[in-house]
């Protein structure tokens, strides 16, 4: 970065020796440093990874196969959750769902999260937001509590959590 500063300075001095013999007359330095930041900023920009990467969580469940319900209801149930609560929290920005394809484990279900943010305080923002938007979506506490009831019937009670940072610059 500090290369990248000093090959600015070394360009705006340039413009400006370069507009001074032009225009036979003073160039500012304030102009010249108006123009450098036109037509160069915005291409630094892009070369900068963020100073501070995106957190993810891993939130591993187990699909219950005595539960009582079918694969369409399933899809639905998280449809209209992500419909109505997931994709209007601004705190998240992906969210990914796996499950588990080969092996002697098939029942592992995985949520990915991927948060606009560094930290676990992004982690409760996002979960304040999303508590909020999904009262905001079920108005009655009693509809809350029946679509989780659906949801959850799906899952054994027991998972694990797990919470990663991004590596921005490994990542495709």
């Amino acid at each position: 970065m500090l290369l990248l500063r000093f090959n600015l300075i070394i360009i705006v001095q340039q413009i400006d020796d370069t507009l001074y013999i032009i225009y036979n007359k003073q160039a500012t330095k304030g102009i010249t440093l108006l123009l450098v930041i036109i037509l160069f900023v915005p291409f630094v920009g892009f070369a900068q990874d963020k100073d501070e990467p995106n957190t993810v969580t891993a939130v591993t469940l187990a699909f219950d196969t005595d539960a009582d319900g079918s694969p369409a209801e399933f899809d639905s149930l998280y449809a209209l959750f992500d419909e109505n609560v997931v994709n209007k929290n601004k705190f998240i920005k992906s969210v990914m769902r796996v499950g588990h394809l080969y092996g002697s484990n098939s029942g592992d279900f995985v949520v990915i999260t991927e948060y606009n943010g560094s930290g676990l305080g992004i982690i409760d923002k996002a979960g304040d937001e999303g508590f909020e938007l999904f009262k905001k979506w079920k108005k009655d506490e009693d509809d809350r509590t029946e679509f989780n009831k659906a949801r959850n019937k799906y899952f054994k009670p027991s998972h694990s959590d797990q919470i990663y940072t991004l590596l921005s610059k490994v990542s495709k």
